[in-house]
């Protein structure tokens, strides 16, 4: 750093990148670790992505990447233009979903994003294929393990059980549920220690 402005060394103080740049920030692995999947560089309103050795991945453009605010997304980076956002892949150098999302709340399962679109909650993918259209109804959508089922809440605290493409497979009439293992043979889900099976709806209070 000097007079203000930021540029990028080597160990050897070889010039990588010039001392012209209002900022400099490295973007974070989304698992949670200290691993760093590239370098932000910001001139004026725009920002450029490079690699750890400061090879260019984007251009400078509009797009601000945004780090940690999706958890658990390989090789990606939520970006934001215009107060709206999107999904980039740094390992295929491109946008994945363009900045058309008022918010991008948490990965639910794998590949899967819990999104807000005019106003609406939405399930999508990380290729921006829209999954479910609306969950406004529900006062929760909780973070899933499990590749067939979601558990949501509704407002006055009742859990339920829906699938990927919004179907009910446990109505929502419960005070709290548990979804079992995929090996577990027995159901889909706990309510205070009973076994639900996805096949024979639910256990009613």
């Amino acid at each position: 750093k000097k007079d203000n402005k930021y540029g990028l060394l080597t160990n050897n103080n070889e010039t990588v990148k010039a001392l012209i740049y209002d900022d400099i920030t490295p973007i974070s692995d989304s698992h949670g670790t200290e691993d760093n999947i590239g370098i932000v560089f910001t001139k004026g309103n725009q920002q450029q992505l490079t690699n750890e050795f400061g090879s260019i991945i984007t251009p400078f453009s509009d797009y601000r990447f945004v780090d940690n605010k999706l958890d658990y997304l390989d090789n990606m980076s939520v970006i934001e233009k215009d107060g709206k956002y999107g999904l980039f892949s740094v390992k295929e150098k491109k946008v994945l979903i363009q900045p058309i999302y008022e918010d991008m709340y948490e990965r639910i399962y794998n590949d899967s994003i819990l999104a807000q679109l005019n106003g609406k909650k939405v399930l999508i993918n990380t290729s921006g294929k829209v999954l479910i259209s609306d969950l406004s109804q529900y006062a929760a959508i909780e973070r899933s393990n499990n590749e067939n089922n979601i558990i949501v809440k509704t407002n006055d605290d009742k859990y339920g059980v829906i699938d990927y493409k919004g179907k009910t497979i446990i109505p929502a009439v419960y005070d709290s549920l548990e979804l079992q293992g995929l090996s577990n043979p027995e159901g889909a889900a706990r309510y205070r220690g009973h076994s639900i099976q996805r096949w024979q709806g639910c256990i009613r209070q």
